[in-house]
């Protein structure tokens, strides 16, 4: 059964790149659905019964921590943060409050998945 993935962020063309990388591993990774902001995001997540969702945490830094707690009370999936900043102390901080790993820009497509 192939590993179901939420995508978050703002950024349009994130989404569409990471969810083109999914597409072509079909037998491992399923596109569960993506959200251009953490509102959405939050109805994704009810919806989409994912087993990772990759948030990206550039999209609102100031919100980004609140973000991942609501996100633990509404799913049981595991919290992946994706970043391009050089914010080790938000990246510490999104660990503490229970995201499970950090890809940030340096990251290739094949060990994001």
């Amino acid at each position: 059964m192939p590993i179901r993935g939420l995508l978050i962020s703002y950024f349009r063309l994130i989404l569409f790149a990471l969810a083109e990388q999914i597409a072509k591993w079909p037998k491992e990774y399923l596109l569960a659905g993506t959200a251009d902001s953490f509102e959405q995001g939050i109805e994704q997540t009810g919806l989409s019964k994912a087993d990772v969702i990759v948030v990206d945490i550039d999209t609102s830094p100031d919100n980004a921590l609140p973000f991942i707690t609501t996100l633990h009370a509404i799913s049981e999936a595991k919290i992946l943060l994706l970043t391009r900043l050089e914010n080790n102390e938000l990246q510490d901080k999104a660990i503490v409050f229970g995201a499970r790993g950090v890809v940030d820009r340096n990251a290739t497509p094949e060990s994001f998945l």
